[in-house]
C-alpha cells in the first residue's frame, strides 16, 4: 500500500476535519468505495454498510471531559493533575 504523510499546521486541522466530515455526510455514496477499501470492509457488507453522518467538530462538554478525567484519575490510570484548560483548547474550533 502506498502511504503519503501529510503534515498540517495545528490550526488547520479543525477546518480540514469540518470540511471532510461535511463532505462525507453530504456525499455518502461517493465515499463508499474509499471507506470499503481502506476500512477493510468484508465483501458481504460492502453494499449494506451504512455510511455515518458526522456532526461538525465542537468542543466537548466540560462535564463529560471532567467526569471521564476524574474516573481515570480515581482508577490510577492518569497520574497527572490537569485542569480543563490543559485538556481542551476552546479557541481552536
Amino acid at each position: 500500500m502506498n502511504r503519503t504523510l501529510i503534515l498540517l499546521k495545528r490550526s488547520t486541522v479543525p477546518a480540514v476535519t469540518a470540511r471532510t466530515s461535511a463532505f462525507i455526510s453530504e456525499n455518502p455514496q461517493s465515499v463508499r468505495p474509499i471507506m470499503i477499501r481502506y476500512g477493510h470492509v468484508p465483501e458481504s457488507l460492502q453494499n449494506s454498510l451504512p455510511i455515518p453522518v458526522f456532526a461538525p467538530p465542537s468542543v466537548p462538554k466540560r462535564r463529560l471531559v471532567m467526569d471521564s478525567y476524574n474516573w481515570l484519575r480515581s482508577k490510577g490510570i492518569l497520574k497527572s493533575e490537569l485542569a480543563w484548560g490543559e485538556m481542551v483548547q476552546e479557541g481552536l474550533l
